[in-house]
C-alpha cells in the first residue's frame, strides 16, 4: 500500500459532516426562508455532503489499496476486517443511543409491532436497511449511508480491480504498477467517467420525467414530506443506485495516480481545479430553487464534486493548506462520529425539551448548543472509542494478511 496522506481531503470531511448536521438542524426552522438565496440553498442542500463522502471513500480506498492485480482471499479478509473495525463500533453506538427512543415510541405493543420492529432492528444491525426504501431512514437516519458503504466495501475488491486495470494497462508484459501513464490512456479514463456519470443520472431523470409526487415535481431545496414515496426513497437511498459515486472516486484515484507518476505540472497546483470547482458548485447550488430535486440527489453534481476532490488531492493554495492544519485534520478524522451521532443526540435533546417546556425544539440558541455539543462529543468518541477499537482490529488481522499496519492506519484515518 502507498505511503501517502491526503490531508486536505481529510480536513474537508469535517466541513462536509458539518454541512449535513446544519442541514438537519435547519429543517424545523421556517425562518431560514428569509435568508439570502445562496445561504438558504446551501442549508437546504446539505444532503450533497453524503455524495461527496461516497466519492472520497472510493478515492481514498483505491489509492491506498493495491488494485493492479486480483486480490487473494487473505487480502479480502484483511480489508473487510479493517473496514469493519473502522465503521461498525461507532455505528453501533449510534444505534444504542437511539434505541430507548425507538422503544418509547411504541406504547401499545402487539405481535405485529414486535414482528415488524424485529425486522427493522435486524436490518439496521446488519447494515441492510437502505435496501428497503421504506426502512432506509429507520432508527438512526444517517445510518442509511453506512448501509450503502457496506455494499461498496463488499464490491471494492472486484469492482476496484476491474476499473483500475481497465483504465490503466497499456503493456501486458510489464508489471502493472510500473507502467507509465500515457496520454492515450486518458481517453479510456474519460470515457469511463462519462459512462459512470450517465449511469448515475438514469434514475434521477426517470424520477423527473415520471414526476414522482413529492420528489420529481419539487425543487432541490424543498423540505421532503414525512413518509416520502417508495420510488423517491429508492432513488435517494438504494446502494446500487448510489454506487456510481463510489466508482467515480476509484477513477479519480486512477487519474491522480497517473498525474503523480507522470510528474504532472498540476501537482501542488490543484487550485486550478478545486477553485473553479467550488465556484461552480456554489453557483449551481444557488439555483437550487429551480433545479428538480432528483437531479441534485442524484448525479448532477458528480463531475463538480470530482473536480474539487482531485484538485484538493493535488494540493496547493491557501484553502488546501488550511484544510491540512492539525486542528482541521483532527476534526476531519472525527467527522464520522460527528455524522453518525448527531441525530441521536438531537432526538434526545428534543425529547428532554418537550418534557421540560412542553413544546418542540425551535430555539436557535439550543440548535447552536447542540452543534457545539455534538462536535465535542465526536472528538471524544473518535479519540477514546473509534481509534482504540480500530487499532485492536488492525493488530489482530493486519500483518497476518501481508498489509502493513502503518499504511492501513493511514487509509483508515483518511476516511475510506
Amino acid at each position: 500500500m502507498r505511503k501517502i496522506q491526503f490531508l486536505p481531503l481529510t480536513g474537508i470531511r469535517f466541513f462536509l459532516a458539518l454541512w449535513v448536521v446544519v442541514f438537519h438542524l435547519a429543517v424545523p426552522f421556517r425562518s431560514i426562508e428569509q435568508f439570502p438565496v445562496v445561504l438558504f440553498c446551501l442549508l437546504r442542500t446539505g444532503y450533497l455532503g453524503v455524495e461527496v463522502f461516497f466519492i472520497l471513500s472510493g478515492f481514498v480506498l483505491a489509492y491506498n489499496y493495491p488494485l493492479g492485480d486480483s486480490w487473494p482471499r487473505s487480502r479480502v479478509i484483511q480489508f473487510a476486517a479493517a473496514r469493519f473495525g473502522r465503521i461498525y463500533p461507532t455505528y453501533c453506538l449510534g444505534l444504542i443511543l437511539i434505541a430507548p427512543l425507538v422503544v418509547l415510541s411504541f406504547w401499545n405493543l402487539s405481535w405485529a409491532t414486535v414482528r415488524s420492529q424485529t425486522i427493522v432492528t435486524v436490518l439496521n444491525v446488519t447494515l441492510l436497511q437502505s435496501w428497503s426504501p421504506k426502512l432506509a431512514l429507520s432508527w438512526n437516519a444517517p445510518g442509511w449511508s453506512l448501509s450503502c458503504e457496506a455494499f461498496f466495501y463488499c464490491c471494492f475488491p472486484w469492482a476496484g480491480v476491474a476499473l483500475w486495470r481497465r483504465t490503466g494497462r497499456d503493456s501486458p508484459g510489464q508489471p502493472f504498477d510500473e507502467q507509465p501513464f500515457r496520454i492515450t490512456r486518458l481517453r479510456g479514463l474519460a470515457t469511463a467517467c462519462l459512462l459512470i456519470w450517465a449511469a448515475s443520472m438514469i434514475a434521477p431523470l426517470l424520477a423527473v420525467v415520471l414526476r414522482i409526487h413529492g420528489f420529481g415535481d419539487v425543487p432541490a431545496t424543498s423540505q421532503a414530506p414525512e413518509g416520502n414515496s417508495y420510488w423517491a426513497n429508492l432513488v435517494r437511498f438504494n446502494p446500487l443506485l448510489r454506487m456510481p459515486e463510489f466508482l467515480m472516486g476509484i477513477l479519480l484515484a486512477r487519474a491522480y495516480d497517473g498525474l503523480f507518476t507522470g510528474k504532472s505540472a498540476l501537482l501542488g497546483r490543484g487550485y486550478y481545479l478545486y477553485v473553479p470547482g467550488m465556484i461552480l458548485e456554489i453557483a449551481m447550488i444557488s439555483q437550487g430553487n429551480s433545479i428538480p430535486a432528483p437531479l441534485v440527489h442524484g448525479g448532477l453534481f458528480l463531475p463538480i464534486h470530482s473536480l474539487v476532490i482531485l484538485g484538493l488531492a493535488l494540493g496547493g493554495g491557501p484553502p488546501a493548506r488550511l484544510l491540512s492544519t492539525r486542528p482541521i485534520v483532527f476534526l476531519g478524522k472525527a467527522s464520522y462520529s460527528l455524522y453518525i451521532l448527531h441525530m441521536p443526540l438531537f432526538w434526545w435533546m428534543d425529547w428532554i425539551h418537550r418534557r421540560v417546556f412542553s413544546n418542540p425544539t425551535r430555539d436557535t440558541r439550543l440548535a447552536v448548543f447542540h452543534l457545539l455539543t455534538v462536535v465535542s462529543l465526536s472528538a471524544i468518541v473518535f479519540q477514546f472509542l473509534e481509534e482504540p477499537l480500530s487499532r485492536i482490529a488492525r493488530r489482530r488481522f493486519g500483518l497476518l494478511f501481508g498489509v502493513s499496519d502503518e499504511n492501513r492506519a493511514r487509509s483508515a484515518s483518511a476516511g475510506g
